[in-house]
């Protein structure tokens, strides 16, 4: 593997609903600090105001690495755009 994820793998760890898995001190530790980010993020628009989220550009593409240290990281934006840029969506499109 990679050691990526597949999207929507956050969300047991947002509702704490672990269907046939019992999770750890670390899951549980990373649970509670993504709800304090999606919190944060619903009523502020900002998940993390005391150190900040840096924006999205062409350029660069932060991220925050949901492990049980949560460290702010930076990957190229293009690289991971270069195929969607290139699929024809029927119009109009959500």
């Amino acid at each position: 593997s990679d050691g990526a994820v597949g999207h929507s793998i956050e969300m047991p760890f947002i509702f704490q609903s672990w269907t046939g898995y019992m999770p750890g001190p670390g899951d549980i530790a990373v649970s509670e600090r993504m709800v304090q980010y999606w919190t944060q993020f619903a009523k502020a628009g900002n998940p993390d105001p005391s150190n900040g989220w840096p924006a999205v550009s062409r350029v660069a593409s932060p991220y925050m690495d949901l492990s049980e240290r949560f460290e702010m990281k930076t990957d190229q934006a293009d690289g991971h755009c270069e195929f969607w840029a290139s699929v024809r969506l029927p119009s109009p499109h959500l």
